[in-house]
């Protein structure tokens, strides 16, 4: 092009149930696909999935069961965040993040492990009429509680504040239907 750089286009015509693009690394040990942006002032995605169908814009997948790895993994070293999960339509009633495992592990986990950093490490916030947390168990055998707090510092382990002063309830409420007390 007029920059001195070389462009190339791909133009694929899809076949009904097959690929357009294909790329496959059978005997190497490195990606079947690298994708890199040089120029510092660059605002535009490295990779970019737009579709006008009915399937995702992108999918990652590992088929190897002895495989530890994330399927995706987000990393950034610069000052925002390393994953943004958007969804543009406000009739829309998706979850922006949707955690869902059938292993023994948990669906999600939030972890701080920078010592001096004082921030929470799960914030909720709603601008609507819902709750900004729910925590719900629904298997009915399960005799855990369906909060647990748990401090090794110096601080409480909860710590419930109405900060209108024009609300006339109280910052804690229980209620049982069991034999045990509604807040004890």
């Amino acid at each position: 092009d007029a920059s001195g750089g070389v462009r190339l286009w791909i133009v694929a015509k899809g076949i009904v149930g097959a690929n357009s693009i294909e790329i496959h690394n059978t005997n190497g040990t490195l990606a079947a696909g690298s994708f890199h942006i040089s120029n510092a002032l660059n605002a535009y995605a490295t990779v970019l999935g737009t579709t006008f169908g009915m399937g995702e814009a992108g999918r990652f997948q590992i088929d190897n069961t002895s495989n530890a790895q994330p399927a995706l993994y987000g990393k950034t070293t610069g000052t925002g965040n390393a994953g943004l999960f958007e969804i543009n339509n406000a009739s829309s009633p998706g979850t922006a993040v949707y955690g869902l495992t059938t292993g023994t592990g948990v669906a999600g986990r939030f972890e701080i492990t920078n010592p001096g950093n004082s921030f929470v490490a799960v914030y909720g916030v709603t601008n609507g009429t819902g709750d900004a947390g729910r925590f719900l168990i629904s298997n009915t055998s399960n005799s855990r509680p369906a909060v647990y707090g748990f401090t090794s510092g110096t601080g409480e382990v909860g710590r419930f504040e109405i900060s209108n002063i024009s609300n006339p309830n109280s910052a804690v409420y229980g209620i049982t239907s069991g034999t045990g007390y509604g807040v004890y």
